[in-house]
């Protein structure tokens, strides 16, 4: 759940990227399992709070 407004950058397994906007409270979701990271490339904060669904 986004905290902060702004573009994560996510890459998955295979390398391939995505833009990611984030809108202050709306949530996203991604099915369990998928590996990936998130990266911010911006000058300022992003915070925001993940919660992970195991299975």
């Amino acid at each position: 759940m986004p905290l902060t407004a702004g573009t994560l950058w996510a890459t998955d397994a295979e390398g391939t990227e995505i833009a990611v906007e984030l809108s202050i409270g709306q949530s996203i979701a991604r099915p369990a399992g998928v590996v990936h990271t998130v990266a911010n490339r911006g000058s300022t904060w992003i915070r925001f709070v993940e919660i992970e669904k195991l299975s």
